[in-house]
């Protein structure tokens, strides 16, 4: 069995029972702002360079195939709840790219 991850915006609460990460410590974007990213993290996951990086992202796809829940807060977006209507999201965030890319590594390791 596989556990959910979902991107969270600042203001947001975490799941009760999930791992909360923050994409600020993951070694995948420039300074403190999660909408820009560093060089050696660009393109397929495969061509990444950048060592932290690449490890924390193989980090999420452990939990997640240890059957753990990760809620993944990125520092740009307000909000991502569906409930408030004037939620606050950032067009340039990556959070959700970085969560599709958790996701199909974890199907490949479990296939693997």
């Amino acid at each position: 069995m596989v556990g959910k991850i979902r991107h969270i915006g600042k203001e947001d609460s975490k799941a009760k029972y999930s791992r909360y990460k923050r994409l600020v410590n993951s070694g995948i974007f420039r300074d403190k702002k999660t909408t820009q990213k560093v060089i050696d993290c660009k393109g397929d996951f495969i061509s990444w360079t950048n060592k932290q990086a690449k490890e924390w992202m193989m980090a999420r796809v452990k939990e997640l195939n240890d059957d753990r829940d990760i809620d993944i807060s990125c520092d740009c977006c307000t909000t991502t709840d569906e409930n408030i209507l004037d939620k606050v999201t950032n067009q340039n965030c990556f959070a959700t790219e970085i969560i599709e890319i958790i996701r199909a590594l974890s199907i490949e390791n479990s296939i693997n």
